[in-house]
């Protein structure tokens, strides 16, 4: 199974993702949480709002209580992921993938799923910087914004206590704040290996490619199609911003072509979608 959650007015981000493993004939099952849904409005039959959670799982109602009110919208969402992966988990899932909704995927996802055992917590790396001498900036975020990327991560059926431990983190802080040592829901992630016995760690490549993995995961054009490293074809891309900024203006533009794809999957649902690019990009940085 693949979870995500949007906003009500990002649904279409969430119907493009459903759309792409549809295609790709990955034989998944999907569910959505749209954290705002409109009261009288219909969702999809694979989309819940966020209190579906809250009348089996006491955690999901203290984060809930914790951040709506909030003006942190991000966390809020964040927030809720260990709960949605324990609801599927709980209605008979035995493997589940959790995808921020602005990845997108292009080759089908069943090596991820072939990870997966009962007590599996698959993790991706971000693959930042290795050496400050490379990007002092992106080494630096391996300490301040963690090792791993929540954006993507896979769980086994036997992961309720992982679970409920990420949900009693997120519940305790989730500033981004290098004195206390956190980064949303993100950082805490770098215990995982340590504690949990079932951590794997993705070493593909070619999965949660973004702008933070530039330096040491090159891209390599051979025969029109790109290859990271020279080795891995590209199985999914994580569309940020920052991504599509370094796409459309900077150093990623051997992507484009998986932009134009993501895009016109995206105008399916929204056909007034324009790719972002954040205000303060610069064109060219190191």
């Amino acid at each position: 199974m693949v979870v995500t959650i949007v906003t009500a007015s990002f649904l279409h981000y969430a119907r493009a993702l459903r759309s792409a493993f549809e295609e790709l004939n990955a034989g998944t099952g999907f569910l959505a949480i749209v954290i705002d849904p409109t009261p009288g409005t219909s969702l999809p039959e694979w989309a819940i709002g966020p209190q579906t959670l809250c009348e089996e799982q006491p955690r999901a109602q203290q984060l809930i209580e914790h951040y709506r009110e909030t003006d942190r919208g991000d966390a809020f969402r964040w927030s809720l992921k260990s709960q949605l992966l324990l609801y599927c988990i709980r209605h008979g899932a035995k493997k589940v993938l959790w995808c921020d909704p602005d990845l997108m995927f292009f080759e089908d996802p069943k090596p991820l799923f072939d990870m997966i055992e009962p007590d599996t917590v698959l993790l991706s790396p971000h693959f930042r910087a290795f050496r400050p001498s490379t990007n002092e900036v992106e080494f630096q975020k391996n300490f301040t914004e963690g090792i791993f990327q929540a954006g993507f991560l896979g769980v086994g059926q036997d992961t309720n206590e992982f679970l409920d431990w990420w949900a009693e983190a997120c519940l305790w802080d989730m500033s981004k704040n290098p004195v206390l040592g956190t980064y949303v829901d993100q950082k805490f992630l770098d215990l995982l290996p340590v504690y949990w016995s079932g951590t794997k760690i993705l070493k593909n490549r070619g999965c949660n490619i973004g702008e933070w993995n530039w330096h040491e995961n090159k891209r390599v054009v051979s025969n029109a199609n790109t290859l990271i490293n020279g080795e891995d074809s590209v199985m999914f891309v994580h569309f940020t911003d920052w991504t599509i900024a370094e796409i459309l203006h900077g150093r990623d533009t051997s992507l484009r072509p998986y932009l134009e794809r993501y895009v016109r999957l995206i105008r399916r649902y929204d056909s007034s979608f324009q790719p972002r690019v954040p205000a303060r990009f610069t064109p060219g940085r190191p």
